[in-house]
């Protein structure tokens, strides 16, 4: 399964703000990959190994994690790592159109 992703936008909350980033995959192996969320100056960088688990079959779960995040933005990084999944799930998991089942044709 071919894990590359085109770079998007997330939108999140966080103290009360909604604040828009840009998250580009940066570095893809067949191992691990790496995306860099960039919103306005500051940018962080969070790892997952996504490819290693989709090679495999998908039994584990995919763990992301944030590189080099100081210890108070713990919360804004899984807000963003939410984020992320979700729109990778979206991606994999596009929703049924049920206009096209061959029952209702």
């Amino acid at each position: 399964m071919d894990c590359k992703l085109a770079t998007f936008e997330i939108k999140f909350l966080y103290c009360g703000k909604i604040y828009k980033a840009k998250v580009e995959q940066t570095f893809l192996s067949d191992i691990h990959e790496r995306f860099t969320v960039i919103g306005g100056k500051k940018s962080i960088e969070i790892t997952s190994n996504r490819p290693l688990i989709k090679k495999t079959g998908g039994r584990k779960k995919i763990k992301m994690q944030a590189v080099n995040i100081n210890i108070a933005y713990q919360e804004l990084a899984q807000t963003i790592i939410n984020q992320i999944q979700e729109h990778i799930y979206k991606l994999e998991h596009p929703p049924f159109n049920w206009s096209e089942h061959p029952k209702n044709k």
